[in-house]
């Protein structure tokens, strides 16, 4: 299972597209979790 080091710039790349739905995940790390669910569906 990859680590969210790993993905960080394809998680960040999601998370600049919605901001506006997960910047207050940022502050408590749930943004990796939902990041990790979305990736698939980017691909």
């Amino acid at each position: 299972m990859e680590t969210c080091r790993t993905k960080i710039e394809e998680i960040f790349q999601y998370i600049a597209k919605n901001i506006y739905r997960y910047s207050y995940d940022l502050f408590s790390g749930k943004y990796c979790v939902e990041a990790f669910q979305m990736l698939p569906s980017l691909k």
